[in-house]
């Protein structure tokens, strides 16, 4: 055999194994994908950055601006005392029953009155009042028209509000207070719209207006003393509707 036949015999050797080898792979290959049934989900990909079980995870919060409309406060109006010590009969009925007991048993009725008539209140109890006055005995507190005769209120003005209508009225004599707080250099107003005009006391109890005043339509100081000051009025046997506007600026 000659050198050139040997070395054609060689390669042929060796590019029958190559194509055999690459053919064993094709077989390979399409062996694992039929393998794999059809619909089986691939293995999601390692992560690339490792997870630490032992760090806890904080969430984020979106915090809102907070709107100034969401912080603003109302006026405040708080009545500290009430007691009722008159009363005038106003039954739909008229006239109105005294009773000798606060039921409505037909056995103790002992007494009636006109619509018009003033009472003395002793005291009122689920929604009767004892009556001293004309006659002694009790009355529905419905059939009649009461208000607070002797009466504090304290008042507190809401942010970014600066003054407070207040009406109100007398149902026979009492002393209506209402109370606020000034602080210094701040301006305090009273405008005068129905009745007399109040009386206002200083936190140490002078009177920068002294008793009330029918001719009076307003006043008004810049504050100097801080504290609580009393816009009041008082009432005479009759009593009487009144209003006025309390000013802080």
């Amino acid at each position: 055999m000659t050198r050139k036949t040997s070395i054609l015999m060689v390669g042929g050797a060796t590019l029958v194994a190559v194509m055999a080898g690459v053919a064993f792979a094709m077989m390979q290959h399409a062996f694992q994908r039929t393998a794999t049934p059809p619909g089986t989900p691939r293995p999601s990909p390692t992560p690339s950055v490792p997870v630490n079980p032992t760090r806890p995870v904080t969430p984020t919060l979106s915090i809102l601006p907070v709107s100034p409309e969401e912080t603003r406060t109302s006026t405040v109006r708080e009545v500290q005392s009430c007691k009722v010590t008159m009363a005038i009969v106003n039954d739909p009925e008229p006239p109105i029953n005294v009773r000798s007991a606060p039921t409505t048993d037909k056995a103790n009725v002992i007494g009636q009155l006109k619509n018009g008539t003033f009472l003395m209140v002793e005291k009122e109890q689920n929604g009767w009042f004892q009556i001293t006055d004309p006659i002694k005995g009790w009355v529905a507190k419905s059939r009649t028209t009461s208000s607070c005769n002797e009466k504090v209120e304290r008042i507190r003005l809401g942010s970014g509000e600066t003054s407070v209508s207040i009406t109100d009225r007398f149902i026979g004599t009492g002393s209506h207070r209402y109370v606020f707080t000034v602080q210094p250099e701040q301006r305090l107003t009273v405008t005068h719209n129905d009745g007399p005009f109040p009386a206002i006391v200083s936190p140490s109890g002078k009177f920068l207006i002294g008793s009330p005043d029918e001719n009076r339509t307003q006043w008004s100081e810049v504050i100097s003393e801080p504290g609580d000051y009393t816009v009041m009025l008082d009432s005479n046997y009759k009593g009487y509707p009144y209003s006025f506007v309390v000013e802080i600026r």
